[in-house]
């Protein structure tokens, strides 16, 4: 027993002896891990701060444009942005995850700078028609592309952020769809065909006369769901880029989206829903209006609107309402009533007008919606006016015999190049010449003349006397764009 006892004693003891040595081994021990501490504790939230900053740039780089415009965050919500040159505004105000804000619950407003050195204030109010939140300064200004302040309330929440690099964007010249690119934006055409054309505009709205060392390409949707990424080349011709989808790539309407690389900097934008252009059939322009197109046209002394759907398919219903607005300041404005047997939107010209140098704001309404586009002009071949008998060509080349001098093959192109001095110069020696004002003769004898020998329809035409006219002048100057003075 006594053996026993001894035998327990010793044990415990060890074991006492034991656990004080770890005490002492852990207490040890203990400084050197109270002074880790703070850098294993600052380490885990540099972790989580990249990580969280990690995740946001995630939600911004996954949220694209839709209306074209520059995308700017703000708080917790990110602002869609379009300002134009003269003034006028569009945004959007979604949440990082994409969700369109209420927008009784938001309240907008920036500031911005017109030329010298004048800031505006411009409050946005939710405007129905068009979906969007809009604002416009107040009379003729022409904006400077400086750094903008925003404010955005959103449920009483207030936050603000500056915008440093953005493009203002310059209205539609040539009747396509105009998506933001960084400090940088283009208007992009596409046809149902597959060949597209891109007019770039700088941070000013100024167009683009040279590639440098720009390079362009956008991203069709297709009607298989996917992508068809197009590289444009620029075209000094035209001064744009251009570019056409491989043979068999079937373009649908759908998500646009373009890519602009300039020297080490890469820009991206993208529009909600491309709108394919159909082949003008009628001497006519096209110009793209929201969700529709619509090919534009002078018939006598009536202007001629045929609409289609984003497809290019043809929409004569007869369901829609149609506007157009008629020079810089909307000094005038047509109504168009659909006429059945043409299939087609007509109103009577007034005054003598000249197309050729007139900025053209066409609205489309559909459903409560308005759908806009804009054209700086129209070309010859859609304001002469001529009889569709005598099938001239969209260009309109009447020939020597039509005393039409003044022929500029680049003068679309050059629409507010104004930067190039010797296109300027070449363009106002071409086109200063002013021609004689033209009427056609619409009637019956035209089937009869239709048997006459090839000299008497070409002298029949030359003449083109009789019936409705349409005043025609030459004087188109390359550096004309939309709105500016």
């Amino acid at each position: 027993m006594r053996a026993f006892l001894t035998s327990l004693f010793v044990a415990l003891l060890l074991f006492a002896c034991r656990g004080g040595d770890e005490e002492s081994a852990e207490s040890a021990e203990a400084p050197g891990a109270s002074a880790d501490e703070p850098a294993v504790a600052a380490a885990a939230m540099e972790t989580e701060a990249k990580a969280e900053a990690k995740a946001e740039a995630k939600a911004d780089l996954g949220l694209q444009a839709e209306i074209g415009g520059n995308l700017v965050t703000i708080g917790e919500h990110v602002v869609e942005l379009r300002l134009e040159r003269q003034g006028q505004a569009e945004a959007t105000v979604r949440t990082q995850a994409g969700v369109a804000v209420e927008p009784a619950d938001v309240k907008l407003s920036l500031t911005a700078h017109a030329n010298g050195g004048v800031e505006h204030t411009l409050k946005f109010s939710w405007d129905p028609v068009v979906a969007r939140f809009v604002a416009k300064v107040e009379g003729e200004v022409e904006l400077e592309a400086k750094p903008i302040d925003l404010k955005l309330e959103v449920a009483g929440e207030l936050a603000s952020a500056r915008l440093e690099h953005y493009a203002l964007i310059a209205a539609p010249r040539f009747g396509g769809q105009v998506v933001a690119l960084g400090d940088h934006s283009a208007e992009i055409a596409v046809d149902a065909d597959g060949a597209v054309r891109a007019h770039l505009s700088n941070a000013a709205g100024a167009s683009i006369a040279a590639a440098g060392d720009l390079e362009l390409a956008v991203e069709l949707p297709t009607v298989d769901a996917a992508v068809h990424e197009v590289k444009l080349a620029f075209d000094p011709a035209s001064l744009a880029f251009v570019g056409r989808a491989q043979a068999g790539a079937k373009i649908a309407p759908g998500h646009l989206a373009a890519s602009l690389r300039a020297g080490a900097n890469l820009h991206h934008g993208a529009l909600a829903k491309l709108v394919l252009q159909a082949k003008a059939g009628h001497g006519g322009q096209l110009v793209v209006a929201g969700d529709f197109a619509a090919e534009l046209a002078v018939e006598g002394d009536q202007l001629v609107a045929y609409v289609f759907d984003a497809s290019a398919n043809a929409h004569a219903k007869g369901d829609l309402d149609l506007s157009l607005d008629l020079g810089a300041n909307a000094d005038h404005r047509l109504s168009l009533k659909w006429d059945p047997p043409s299939a087609s939107y007509r109103a009577k010209l007034k005054g003598d007008l000249d197309l050729a140098v007139t900025p053209i704001r066409l609205g489309i309404k559909a459903g409560g919606r308005l759908h806009s586009g804009a054209l700086a002009r129209l070309d010859a071949g859609a304001k002469l006016g001529v009889d569709p008998k005598l099938k001239l060509a969209g260009n309109a080349k009447l020939g020597a015999k039509a005393k039409l001098a003044a022929k500029a093959p680049s003068a679309r192109a050059s629409l507010g190049a104004k930067q190039d001095a010797k296109l300027d110069a070449r363009a106002k020696a071409k086109l200063n010449v002013k021609a004689p004002k033209l009427t056609v003769k619409q009637s019956a004898s035209a089937d009869a003349k239709a048997s006459a020998d090839a000299k008497a329809k070409a002298k029949a035409k030359a003449k083109a006397s009789g019936g409705g006219s349409v005043g025609l002048k030459a004087g188109v100057k390359g550096g004309f764009s939309l709105g500016s003075k």
